[in-house]
């Protein structure tokens, strides 16, 4: 190494300790600054736990029925949730990531923790490590609105399969058993209208080259990804 690289090494290493030093407010050199090291440490590495524990009662609270005390475990707080909704709302294709989270909450197991960081990350998109100040209050916030939109929904009283505003979709799983899902009849806009067009076009340019049950098959297996 030469001398010119040695001394800026150099210099660049004290540069680093002073600002560790001014960091923690100390005026001089002191050995002490390790305790507050170790301790910045100790809280950066505490902090997601004890974020997805502070998340956990949060949704404890949200989940239990109004006027009752909160008691058991998240999962079986979440499963008595997710058993009172009728089977035409556990079908239904909601418009935004509402049947993502429902997924979940079917298959939450005893492992909270996992669970927990799970739903953060479907609710807004981040993983609870991606976290700001701000991500804590969205995250209530829109899962309070999944909660309302769901159990608003499975509150009507109106029969979906007497509706002309619903579709219904039936299909058999690789199991052998029918998966029903249903979702309402939603005005186009303008970037909709095109991409109907599109389809539409591109089906009518095959013509004869593949067959009709071919052209069923290929919109079918889009809208079960869609699904």
């Amino acid at each position: 190494m030469s001398i010119a690289s040695s001394s800026w090494t150099s210099t660049r290493e004290n540069t680093f300790f002073e600002k560790i030093f001014a960091y923690f407010r100390f005026r001089e050199f002191s050995a002490d600054v390790a305790d507050n090291i170790a301790q910045t440490k100790k809280e950066y590495d505490e902090a997601v736990p004890s974020l997805v524990k502070a998340l956990v009662s949060d949704v404890k609270e949200l989940f239990t029925p109004k006027g009752q005390s909160i008691r058991g475990s998240l999962t079986s707080i979440i499963q008595d949730w997710y058993a009172s909704l009728k089977d035409t709302t556990i079908q239904h294709l909601f418009a935004n990531s509402e049947n993502q989270i429902l997924d979940l909450m079917k298959t939450i197991t005893n492992d909270e923790v996992t669970f927990t960081q799970r739903l953060a990350k479907a609710v807004t998109a981040l993983r609870v490590e991606d976290w700001n100040e701000g991500t804590v209050g969205t995250f209530i916030k829109d899962l309070t609105v999944f909660k309302e939109t769901v159990e608003e929904y499975n509150s009507q009283i109106l029969d979906e399969s007497a509706s002309a505003d619903t579709y219904k979709l039936i299909t058999t799983n690789s199991e052998g058993m029918e998966v029903v899902k249903t979702f309402n009849r939603s005005e186009y806009s303008t970037r909709a209208k095109l991409l109907y067009n599109e389809i539409t076009n591109a089906i009518d340019e095959m013509g004869q080259s593949i067959t009709e049950q071919e052209k069923r098959q290929i919109l079918i297996e889009i809208l079960e990804k869609l699904c």
